[in-house]
């Protein structure tokens, strides 16, 4: 996995060891959220692997995210639900991808269609 955003810190990352014991911890653990990215040239998918995405909170601010390439899309995992803004490299004899804004809701992965548009 991909991190963009702010990067993670040591001091943010927490490694967990878990080993048989009578102790009985708890652990309380949100449902992973976010989005779904295709690029489609008509009707053919287009691979995102060598593309640079960013992902933006409303108003432009930082936010942590983790980004997975997935054959023909991105998955990007979000901290929370909201809204947020996409934004990635242009592609080669194509136009320049427009950001765009996606709803992420707990617990799911929005899919978002990017279709392109050639240049002439």
């Amino acid at each position: 996995m991909q991190y963009g955003g702010p990067a993670y810190s040591s001091a943010e990352a927490i490694r967990i060891q878990l080993e048989p014991s009578a102790t009985e911890h708890v652990v309380a653990v949100r449902p992973s959220c976010g989005f779904d990215v295709f690029l489609f040239d008509g009707t053919t998918p287009v691979p995102a692997e060598e593309l640079d995405f960013q992902v933006r909170a409303p108003g432009g601010e930082a936010c942590d995210y983790g980004l997975h390439f997935m054959g023909r899309g991105v998955r990007a995992y979000v901290s929370s639900p909201g809204n947020y803004r996409i934004a990635c490299d242009s592609i080669d004899g194509f136009l320049p991808i427009e950001p765009r804004e996606v709803i992420v809701e707990e617990g799911r992965f929005t899919p978002l269609t990017v279709p392109l548009e050639r240049e002439n």
